[in-house]
């Protein structure tokens, strides 16, 4: 428990010195209203979607990213009375790279390219989906670490020195009721598990553990990336221009990437976004995130399969 009293202690200590009130007064009520305006007007599915027959949709998308982060960055200025960063061309090469891989993983589906028999497409594809997400969130920051840092120190926080894993297992004993009650509920259902089983089971004639298990794995490895991404690039780089407040623009455009996913999910996503990006910059590991992560995506997985298997019925 000594963990736990330690990452609680650090959460206090962080709010109380970089965020208080009206900090996050103004986060929540930035997040808030975009996220009633994402679940009234399907902002991302909807009005950004439509772009995507056009050929400006991959700079739609790097504005969408890039806006929440720098609304973030602005409270952050503001705070500290501070807009140095701004003028900084380090600044704007990191949010560049950093909205580049998500927006070229939301544009260009190179899983599209993968083309078997009708049966096995899906399955393919969405392995073929994992391992570009993978590539497209580590290569471009691997080469900027090369290029920049010449391989100084761990890879944007995953290394497991002094990382203790007795406070995320208590984390993940919290959570687990919370799972699966979420686990009852229809839109959830909608959403999980994200492979569904059957068709390249039966074509294959195999055990459906065959395929659902390499399925996982990779599925795992996206939020393991996502990590680095998110709470070690993004933080680790970015905290040279916003100070420990860096977790707050991080913060906001970790919401936005949950407006397709059901909506207490994107709610809870920030104060998660919060907690791990607190933990990686006091830590100096993202390696209890990418636990706490992939937990929380397998386990939902799993559920929604127990739930879809043995307890709903067509």
């Amino acid at each position: 428990m000594r963990g736990v009293r330690k990452i609680i202690a650090y959460l206090r200590q962080y709010y109380a010195e970089q965020v208080g009130t009206r900090l996050a007064i103004a986060v929540l009520l930035f997040l808030g209203t975009a996220i009633w305006f994402n679940y009234t007007y399907n902002l991302e599915r909807g009005i950004l979607g439509a772009q995507r027959v056009n050929a400006g949709f991959f700079w739609w998308n790097m504005i969408y990213y890039a806006s929440p982060y720098l609304y973030g960055c602005l409270l952050v200025g503001m705070v500290g009375r501070q807009f140095a960063f701004f003028r900084s061309w380090h600044f704007w090469v990191v949010l560049f790279i950093f909205t580049f891989s998500l927006s070229f993983d939301n544009t260009y589906n190179l899983y599209h390219l993968v083309d078997a028999v009708p049966e096995t497409t899906y399955y393919l594809r969405k392995l073929a989906s994992k391992v570009s997400r993978i590539g497209l969130y580590l290569i471009p920051i691997g080469i900027y670490y090369l290029l920049a840092l010449r391989a100084k120190g761990s890879f944007y926080g995953l290394t497991t020195k002094g990382f203790d894993k007795g406070p995320y297992l208590v984390m993940m004993l919290i959570m687990t009721p919370l799972l699966v009650w979420a686990s009852f509920q229809t839109g959830f259902l909608r959403a999980y598990p994200t492979y569904k089983l059957g068709a390249a089971e039966t074509y294959w004639d195999i055990n459906p553990l065959l395929t659902y298990i390499p399925h996982e794995i990779l599925y795992a490895l996206t939020f393991l990336a996502l990590e680095v991404l998110m709470r070690g690039f993004l933080i680790f780089e970015m905290e040279k221009h916003l100070g420990e407040r860096v977790v707050i623009p991080m913060v906001c455009v970790y919401c936005t990437l949950h407006f397709g996913k059901p909506f207490m999910e994107c709610v809870s996503s920030i104060f998660g976004g919060f907690i791990l990006g607190v933990i990686a910059l006091r830590t100096r590991s993202v390696f209890g995130g990418v636990w706490i992560h992939v937990f929380i995506a397998l386990g939902m997985n799993l559920l929604a399969f127990v739930q879809k298997t043995y307890f709903i019925r067509p």
